[in-house]
């Protein structure tokens, strides 16, 4: 949907929740601190709820912040690792509590039945409401560092009933988090919109960073766009801001206000910023350019212009970005666009082949073909695909360069590759993503003859032949308490799957994805104590090479 801005929308943070007034009480007993909030910036996708600081420590208690039941647990090597989700029906939302160590008894000894009964670590789980009922402030689980954690702390999600949209927590907590701090901004940007503008006379960027002049000049169509972050009394964290609003001439050009989104649209978030800056490594440069298919038109408001400011006139067009928080915070940034013409529009050179959005475009080349479908750009994209000798160790054939410039993909790509001629074992064939001179594996169908492989992200690919066997290193050896543990990791196409067996029993053993750790801990229940045993761990990669070792201890 297509409107212009509201204004007082993007201004004023309200959040859109379940018509009804709603009491949640803290998931965490004492002071109330947060290291990330709603809606921040992520590699392809919006933060989905508060992150609350444990104090570097594990094992706080987590508390259920209104009537409901558990409805179901998550455990996985990653993501949010092992979480809690608790159905609230009277309020119309589901709280999620994530990255936690332990769960509570009752709820870990239902979840660990299934995963054995399932013989597998990684698992799912949904129950009724008469299974496991909680009320507001009763304790389901341990704050923890599991997941894709960067370090001990609870995630705290809420999201709507009905759509699963996860929703801004902060106004139910904030009267307990004060802040006064503004948002604030680091560097400004002005990008020709491809060949219908130029900003200082050509068509590439300009940045202008805090302390210099906020003044640019440019003819024709242009965007602006803002490096910006908040602050939270208290903290040296780095926070995202809530809305964000871009005036010229006192008009409203474009907006996000981030009180809501949908998990389905999350990965449009790259369309927010300038994508190849971004994986570049330049940061998070939010652009008033709004895609012909508006992905996050519920976030965004925005003019016939699409987000462009035209600059037709040698005169001053005053701009402004306005930065808000939760807690109403706000600061401005002016700066001037000034109307220049050029003499003579200089020669545009496209970056690659032009790729109109919604239309379905293949690329063949030395026994490759890379295929975008019809929602795999969000606009219309300038898109470059080659083919270049390999020289990158451990790879054969070409490597293939694929290019989208300041736009992302929104669909993967689908590249289909030929196995060279002359390897000696095809089947250990695999695409990997090339990053300098190092090589990571990504997931493949191989046939023996051809490879198929889903493109996520514009980058560089290889075809790898994977003969090594992962790795495993034992850590701690079950002489201490009962408790091992190994160290496992693949060089080339990644650790596909594990099994760890206790005296040929199998073994209900922990993947901590981010420090590639396989832990397990002796259960009297299953095993007996003052006895022998022997723990066997046989790690297999995605190209079928596996690697086996053993060890025997007393417990």
């Amino acid at each position: 949907m297509r409107f212009l801005i509201s204004t007082t929308l993007l201004l004023l943070a309200t959040v859109l929740l379940p018509a009804r007034d709603i009491t949640l009480q803290p998931p965490l007993k004492g002071e109330l601190r947060l290291s990330a909030n709603f809606g921040e910036l992520r590699p392809n996708h919006f933060h989905s709820g508060l992150d609350f600081k444990t104090g570097g420590e594990t094992g706080k208690p987590i508390l259920a912040v209104a009537d409901g039941y558990v409805s179901g647990v998550e455990v996985s090597p990653w993501g949010f690792g092992r979480a809690v989700y608790v159905t609230h029906p009277s309020l119309g939302i589901v709280t999620v509590y994530g990255h936690l160590e332990s769960f509570r008894d009752d709820i870990d000894r239902a979840t660990r039945a299934e995963q054995y009964r399932r013989q597998t670590f990684d698992i799912d789980l949904t129950w009724g409401s008469d299974m496991f009922p909680v009320k507001a402030g009763d304790e389901i689980g341990r704050s923890g560092n599991a997941g894709s954690s960067g370090g001990p702390h609870l995630h705290f999600d809420v999201r709507d009933l009905a759509t699963g949209d996860p929703m801004d927590p902060l106004p139910f907590f904030k009267s307990k988090i004060p802040d006064t701090e503004k948002p604030y901004w680091r560097q400004l940007f002005l990008y020709p919109d491809r060949n219908r503008g130029v900003v200082k006379g050509g068509y590439k960027p300009v940045v202008i960073a805090k302390g210099e002049t906020p003044r640019f000049e440019a003819w024709g169509r242009v965007f602006p766009a803002i490096k910006c972050n908040d602050a939270m009394s208290g903290s040296s964290n780095i926070y995202g801001v809530k809305t964000l609003l871009l005036i010229v001439d006192g008009q409203p050009v474009m907006g996000r206000a981030i009180d809501r989104f949908s998990l389905a649209s999350t990965r449009a978030i790259n369309t927010l910023v300038d994508y190849g800056r971004l994986m570049d490594g330049g940061g998070w440069a939010e652009w008033s350019h709004i895609p012909l298919t508006a992905p996050l038109s519920p976030l965004t408001g925005f003019t016939p212009a699409m987000g462009a400011v035209n600059i037709n006139s040698e005169r001053d067009y005053k701009c402004r970005w306005i930065m808000t928080d939760e807690h109403g915070n706000r600061e401005t940034v002016d700066f001037v666009i000034r109307g220049k013409r050029p003499e003579t529009m200089p020669p545009y050179k496209a970056a690659g082949t032009l790729l109109r959005q919604g239309g379905y475009h293949t690329f063949h080349a030395d026994g490759v073909c890379l295929e975008l479908d019809r929602d795999a750009l969000a606009d219309d994209a300038e898109v470059k695909f080659t083919t270049t000798p390999t020289s990158v160790d451990r790879t054969v054939g070409n490597i293939y360069t694929l290019t989208t410039g300041r736009f992302p993909l929104m669909t993967p790509a689908r590249l289909t590759a030929i196995i060279p001629a002359g390897v000696a074992n095809p089947a250990k064939a695999c695409i990997v993503a090339v990053s300098g001179g190092g090589i990571s594996g990504i997931e493949t169908e191989n046939d023996g003859t051809l490879l198929r492989a889903k493109l996520s992200r514009p980058g560089r690919y290889a075809i790898a032949i994977d003969t090594t066997a992962p790795t495993i290193k034992n850590v701690a050896s079950g002489n201490d308490g009962g408790y091992l543990a190994w160290r496992v990791t693949d060089d080339i196409s990644g650790v596909d799957s594990y099994k760890v067996t206790i005296d040929d029993q199998w073994a209900l053993a922990e993947l901590d994805g981010k420090n590639s750790l396989v832990e397990f801990k002796m259960d009297p229940t299953r095993w007996k104590r003052d006895a022998d045993h022997k723990a066997v761990i046989t790690v297999t990669d995605a190209t079928g090479n596996s690697a086996t070792s053993s060890v025997s201890f007393r417990w």
